[in-house]
């Protein structure tokens, strides 16, 4: 009647962007964590509620410039309002946020 799901995963880091021969460098997404949680509650033969959380760590996500080519992030390049042209930068940093949802079925 009752069950509880639990997922996690480590999204490893991958190419985002391939960067050319000028400026700029490759773009890779930096790795997190992901925390995924299900439970859900049979409510008579046909019927189910079910409570979703997806992400709830809500890992900041980190796009950047691998300038130095070495595959890994090294911090920013910006120094003193200048860029240091051997040194890693982001490109976006945000989060994604955690969702909830509450669902009911009804089996025939």
């Amino acid at each position: 009647k009752l069950n509880f799901n639990g997922l996690y995963n480590r999204i490893g880091q991958r190419i985002f962007l391939v960067g050319g021969n000028g400026q700029f460098g490759d773009v890779y997404e930096s790795p997190r964590n992901v925390l995924d949680f299900q439970t859900s509650v049979t409510v008579g033969k046909r019927s189910e509620f079910r409570l979703n959380i997806k992400d709830m760590l809500n890992a900041p996500t980190l796009f950047y410039y691998d300038q130095n080519n070495n595959k890994k992030w090294d911090n920013t390049a910006f120094q003193k309002t200048t860029i240091d042209p051997n040194k890693d930068y982001v490109l976006q940093r945000y989060r994604q946020g955690t969702s909830f949802s509450l669902t009911y079925s009804f089996r025939f």
